[in-house]
């Protein structure tokens, strides 16, 4: 592997993340197709990108084969399609075909079709030229028909707790900007590979991945190639070991059948032995999380009720402020009806007083009418005599 080129990052300018990229990257192959493009033209390749730390020139970025500092995972990245897109309207159908590989979760919104690789490795990404700030996210927020979350993400850092910055959260979407986080193509056998638990036309798988490899598309990493590499190299000591105890030259078909099925049942207990192993860390890692989840409730319940007090005493508050005003309105208005029942008082013993006074000068007045008739009277009377 040592002898061998190593593909150094790729300049590219639009990837896109949501799970295990074997099946991501045919879906992106069809929406190529669909674009005119051929198996000649096809740009489609698979790698990693999205950690906050750039990897050294003299390092590649490796699945979980290669060394310790270089597995992706471990370097806060996770798995994406890479692909070209030259204009608007080949960036709208790329993000279709994203956007359209989501499944629906009744109360959740848009997840995607393997959940069962979880963690920060499979989060879901959009990395464009600028990210949110570049002019063709909007095409990217008008392909999101099911109103998914679009977060800005800064990358992806793995904490010395080995908690993820940046992980995988159902119905959201992390933006990256493709200048600031680069792209760093997958080893060759990862490539247009069959998908996860079912497989695609050998057109596809052998076809396609052999004109890739032939106009340099894709290349060798630098990283094991170790699913295509693994079984031949250990076939071949075995049958050096078979032959040097059998003190022969040629090793007959049945040793060779019989040694095939051991390297195969070898394989196959590594391959569980590694499952187990991320089924146990991935059972931690739950525990974990599930312990946050309760203690972040307990927090939020806690939290709740210090609102629900705070509320009940702004209420009370409220209430006592409330009744103070209404006894003071009552206050007032009871003073107005005195001060207004006194002045009623006032009024009608004026009105009486003067209602008396009139009684009294009309009567004076029919006293002195009387009087002036009785001296009249007189008068009339004394001239008569005369």
């Amino acid at each position: 592997m040592a002898s061998e080129a190593r593909a150094a990052p790729a300049s590219r300018a639009y990837y896109f993340g949501n799970g295990c990229f074997w099946g991501r990257q045919h879906t992106f192959y069809e929406a190529e197709r669909a674009l005119g493009r051929t198996d000649d033209t096809i740009t489609s390749v698979v790698g990693y990108a999205g950690g906050a730390v750039k990897q050294a020139e003299d390092k590649p970025v490796c699945y979980y084969y290669g060394a310790a500092d270089t597995v992706y995972e471990r370097l806060g990245h996770c798995e994406v399609v890479a692909v070209e897109a030259r204009d608007e309207r080949e960036l709208r159908t790329l993000a279709d075909a994203y956007f359209g590989s989501f499944q629906k979760i009744p109360g959740l919104g848009m997840q995607r079709v393997d959940p069962q690789d979880s963690g920060p490795g499979y989060r879901n990404c959009i990395a464009l030229p600028g990210g949110m700030s570049s002019p063709m996210f909007k095409v990217i927020e008008e392909a999101n028909v099911h109103n998914m979350k679009l977060v800005r993400g800064e990358g992806n850092s793995m904490k010395s707790d080995r908690k993820p910055t940046e992980t995988d959260v159902i119905n959201q979407v992390w933006i990256y900007d493709s200048d600031v986080l680069p792209f760093y193509p997958a080893e060759v056998y990862h490539q247009f590979h069959d998908g996860l638990g079912y497989k695609f036309p050998q057109e596809y798988t052998r076809g396609v991945k052999a004109n890739a490899l032939e106009r340099g598309l894709i290349a060798p990493t630098g990283c094991p190639e170790m699913r295509e590499r693994f079984k031949s190299g250990l076939l071949k000591r075995r049958l050096k070991e078979l032959a040097l105890a059998d003190g022969a030259r040629l090793v007959r078909k049945t040793a060779i059948a019989r040694e095939v099925r051991a390297i195969k049942q070898e394989l196959r207990l590594t391959k569980a032995r590694g499952a187990r192993s991320r089924v146990m860390r991935r059972h931690r890692e739950i525990v974990e999380e599930t312990r946050e989840a309760r203690t972040e409730a307990e927090r939020a319940r806690r939290r709740v009720e210090q609102i629900r007090s705070e509320l009940e005493e702004e209420r009370k508050d409220i209430q006592k402020a409330i009744e103070s005003e209404r006894e003071e309105r009552q206050k007032s208005i009871q003073e107005n009806e005195k001060k207004r029942a006194e002045r009623k008082a006032v009024l009608e013993e004026e009105l009486e007083r003067k209602s008396a006074k009139r009684h009294k000068l009309v009567a004076s007045l029919k006293d002195v009418i009387a009087q002036q008739g009785e001296a009249r009277k007189v008068i009339v009377d004394a001239g008569g005599v005369n």
